[in-house]
């Protein structure tokens, strides 16, 4: 159980980490809370939620045969730490200026009546037409999928507990966050403030940082048949 409880919470952090950079989903969710209220937010990640099932289980079920040869792992790791890197050097450069929207609190008092078809839709969209999410599957999410099945191979446990593990962190980190701003955004309140976001990006940068020289270790020492995820 505590390789699992490591699973998720390795996703869950990564996976908050890219919720509260800016980008489409962001944009979706504080424009539909607004108009919508809070529950906007909720059923927008369920639509997010929906389309990333099959896309972890597609990559960790149906490339499994592939995801355990420790080449493919060990570059995928080092892809994935690189990215990693990348992506936690540009959070912290962020994090000096980032803002969250205004919001009039007068504007934002409504009730979520719009169509829940529509919040769930506005979630598939909004993740299909950002940019940033295949090339984030394809590196930073299929390096933590091939882990998190060797984890559990090594470990005797089967395939799907570890995608599980990894999926419901990966979601609840989203849910968490999307519906938090929907909330804020919502009810007017002003609890959140900048250099509050700004300290939360800063320190998700740092984990990722961490993160990243763990992916670079261990993807450079499966080439040499050793490190803390090879199986003798």
């Amino acid at each position: 159980m505590g390789i699992l409880a490591a699973i998720f919470g390795t996703a869950f952090v990564v996976g908050l980490s890219g919720a509260m950079m800016p980008g489409p989903v962001l944009a979706v969710t504080i424009k539909g809370s607004v108009r919508a209220g809070f529950w906007f937010g909720p059923f927008l990640v369920l639509g997010h939620a929906l389309l990333e099932l099959p896309m972890v289980f597609g990559l960790g079920l149906g490339l499994g045969s592939l995801l355990v040869r420790s080449v493919v792992l060990g570059i995928l790791s080092v892809v994935g730490g690189v990215a990693l890197g990348i992506m936690a050097v540009g959070m912290l450069k962020e994090a000096r200026t980032a803002a969250l929207p205004t919001v009039n609190p007068i504007i934002a008092t409504g009730n979520f009546s719009g169509s829940r078809v529509q919040a769930i839709w506005a979630g598939i969209a909004s993740s299909l037409f950002n940019p940033f999410w295949p090339l984030w599957w394809s590196t930073i999410g299929l390096g933590m999928i091939g882990q998190a099945r060797k984890l559990a191979a090594t470990h005797g446990l089967a395939a799907s507990l570890s995608l599980s593990s990894f999926y419901v962190g990966h979601i609840s980190s989203d849910l968490l966050w999307y519906a938090f701003v929907s909330f804020m955004i919502a009810t007017g309140r002003r609890l959140f403030t900048n250099k509050t976001y700004r300290a939360l990006i800063a320190l998700c940068a740092v984990f990722l940082l961490l993160l990243s020289g763990f992916f670079l270790y261990s993807g450079i020492a499966w080439f040499f048949s050793r490190g803390p995820l090879v199986q003798r």
